[in-house]
């Protein structure tokens, strides 16, 4: 990401669409208003991946709820590998 390379700046986001606008929310690393876009677009699996990629930046319950609701998605699509991913961070969320 953008932003875990520092290189914001480097990009600018045509933010007159939800691509964009989530785009931009990403790169800032502002995960919970891009998540927040795209749950209100009902973009699932875009909304599941950027819940489990914000869990990997929080800890307790933050990250609990998180990880609850990319699990959900994950688990009813089937999708394996992501539920793996998920379920190896639950053990931080303690």
């Amino acid at each position: 990401m953008l932003h875990d390379l520092g290189r914001v700046h480097e990009v600018q986001f045509r933010e007159t669409n939800v691509w964009g606008l989530a785009g931009s929310h990403i790169a800032r690393g502002d995960l919970a208003a891009a998540s927040d876009l795209l749950a209100a677009k009902e973009l699932r699996s875009e909304d599941a991946y950027v819940r489990l990629r914000a869990a990997g930046a929080l800890t307790g319950a933050a990250r609990a709820a998180q990880l609850e609701q990319a699990l959900a998605f994950y688990r009813s699509v089937g999708a394996r590998a992501y539920v793996r991913r998920a379920e190896a961070l639950l053990p931080a969320t303690a």
